[in-house]
């Protein structure tokens, strides 16, 4: 759809995408002066990872001569990698302080994969990879989507199950093309309000007087939960610097006492110092709702089975996020990553009144059924990958799927 045609300089446009979070794509064209097009670029909106984008690059091949490439990379607060690990065909690489890097000797006849992974210190991590070499030539940024189908718990669809059930959400768009397909451990983010403590408490008396964890608890903990912050970090003014809103792998789900035991003992840790500033890093006011977009794009960004659980002390007083719970809950659907919600009682669950896509439970009992349904949830993910780059509102299930197959949601 045009939003803009621009005839002169300085080239710019606002372009206003609607009170809606969703992802969409925006694309430039530009057209010489008879009208014939010289270039194009696409930007992915509120899917993508606008605070954090890295890139592989190579070095022409010289015959004779050890190859070189560089990492680059962008981030939120001028914000340099922690950590990076750098692959090629699976093995470590070194990479220098500026992101410099030799490629190995290797088969120039053969595909060969870069692969880096960035940890920045708010433990935002950005995947990039690259391959080259052989059938692809001297040099192709490998382009797949993986999008989560529902399969059977603790079992995985093969390429072959999954041939034919995918197709394009409009008609005019190209059909995926299954490439291959996953079920990788699967990762749980929690967003859990500050002041829930009291009532967790309550939960773990509960629990351990009840022992119903070990009378309900699943077999299929297969998952690591990650951690989002509810309060976003700024480091000075917020008109000179933006913010981020911290995460934390907590490492896998305890295997004997399941989700809850993690949801029980986290706090927050106290912001680190940023490299490279000489502001305190402070934190903002509460935001749980935003911290939930932003974690359910982490946890769709992740490619693996996934949920988000948000923990609250009650109705949630004091809250500045720009989302409502009903818009959040949205656009975690919209991204295919469920969404859990736990209060202490059904009062705090009916002022809420949470959506019919958020899986809301209530009290001790509550926490342990959702820890059940989470874990059914994540072990019932199957990731396909399609070639090619799709947003998830652009692909469908065809009509001849089994019955009982449904895209995550």
């Amino acid at each position: 759809e045009p939003v803009a045609e621009l005839l002169r300089p300085p080239w710019r446009a606002e372009v206003d995408f609607g009170d809606e979070l969703a992802p969409q794509r925006l694309e430039a064209v530009a057209f010489d002066a008879v009208g014939r097009e010289v270039a194009r670029s696409v930007q992915v909106v509120n899917y993508g990872r606008p605070s954090y984008g890295a890139a592989l690059l190579l070095d022409n091949a010289i015959p004779g001569r050890a190859r070189g490439g560089r990492l680059v990379w962008r981030a939120v607060l001028d914000l340099s990698p922690e950590a990076i690990d750098l692959r090629f065909d699976g093995r470590p690489l070194a990479v220098e302080a500026d992101g410099r890097f030799q490629v190995p000797p290797h088969d120039p006849g053969g595909v060969h994969a870069l692969e880096a992974e960035l940890t920045f210190p708010d433990q935002n991590v950005v995947r990039v990879d690259l391959a080259f070499g052989g059938i692809l030539g001297e040099r192709v940024t490998s382009a797949l989507t993986a999008v989560p189908v529902t399969s059977p718990p603790g079992e995985s669809w093969t390429l072959e199950d999954v041939e034919g059930w995918l197709a394009p959400a409009r008609r005019d768009r190209a059909v995926p093309k299954p490439f291959s397909t996953s079920a990788e451990a699967g990762v749980v983010f929690m967003v859990k309000e500050p002041g829930a403590r009291v009532a967790l408490q309550q939960v773990h008396n509960a629990i351990r007087r009840w022992d119903l964890g070990r009378a309900r608890r699943p077999k299929l903990l297969t998952y690591s939960i990650h951690a989002a912050a509810p309060r976003p970090l700024a480091v000075g003014p917020a008109s000179r610097k933006g913010g981020t809103f911290e995460l934390w792998d907590l490492g896998g789900v305890h295997p004997l006492k399941g989700l809850w035991a993690d949801v029980y003992r986290f706090r927050m840790p106290r912001p680190k110092a940023l490299p490279g500033s000489t502001d305190r890093p402070k934190r903002g006011a509460l935001q749980i709702w935003d911290a939930v977009a932003v974690a359910g794009t982490r946890a769709a960004r992740t490619n693996r089975p996934r949920a988000l659980v948000v923990i609250l002390a009650g109705s949630p007083d004091g809250d500045r996020s720009q989302l409502t719970l009903g818009k959040a809950a949205r656009y975690l659907e919209r991204i295919r990553v469920p969404f859990y919600l736990w209060v202490p009682d059904r009062r705090a669950k009916g002022e809420l009144a949470p959506p019919p896509s958020v899986r809301a439970f209530a009290g001790p009992r509550g926490m342990v059924e959702m820890q059940e349904d989470i874990t059914l949830a994540v072990a019932s993910q199957t990731m396909v990958w399609i070639e090619g780059e799709f947003l998830p509102q652009e692909v469908s299930l065809s009509k001849g799927v089994p019955e009982g197959v449904q895209l995550v949601r």
